[in-house]
């Protein structure tokens, strides 16, 4: 598994629905079928990943494998380290765009592009927690839950 949990990614856009990537076959929630088709990656199991994504709902389940992600993936303006070669040549740069299968994918405000990038900062993570009824109403003394 290239990719951890709370990581964005990019699916591929030449993914066929029903065609095995990995040992798993892709099928694509609707909701996100016109898209930008940048997921998070909420776990990591065996062989494939579990995805979000604010308009897959909790019946739509999603996952995806390493053979179905292009890169990481950012949001338009985003500031995140991009390189060629050496990892340690890296430098920050502004994210404009991701051109699939072009070999320098990371498209920058420059008018050329990078092979590599990263997020500059960690990815938050969610964690998913099971209250009884005693203690939601405690916790609900110190946050606002809906």
């Amino acid at each position: 598994m290239n990719f951890n949990e709370g990581d964005r990614v990019f699916l591929r856009p030449d993914l066929k629905e029903g065609v095995r990537y990995g040992g798993w076959v892709y099928i694509f929630p609707d909701s996100l079928k016109h898209t930008d088709r940048l997921v998070t990656i909420t776990k990591v199991n065996g062989d494939c990943y579990d995805v979000s994504h604010p308009l897959i709902s909790d019946e739509e389940m999603c996952w995806i494998t390493d053979e179905m992600i292009a890169g990481y993936g950012f949001e338009y303006g985003e500031k995140c380290l991009m390189w060629d070669g050496q990892e340690t040549c890296a430098t920050e740069q502004i994210f404009t765009a991701y051109v699939y299968g072009g070999e320098f994918p990371y498209r920058t405000m420059h008018t050329y592009g990078y092979k590599y990038a990263k997020s500059l900062h960690k990815q938050p993570k969610t964690v998913t927690i099971t209250l009884t009824e005693a203690q939601l109403e405690e916790v609900k003394k110190y946050i606002k839950i809906d």
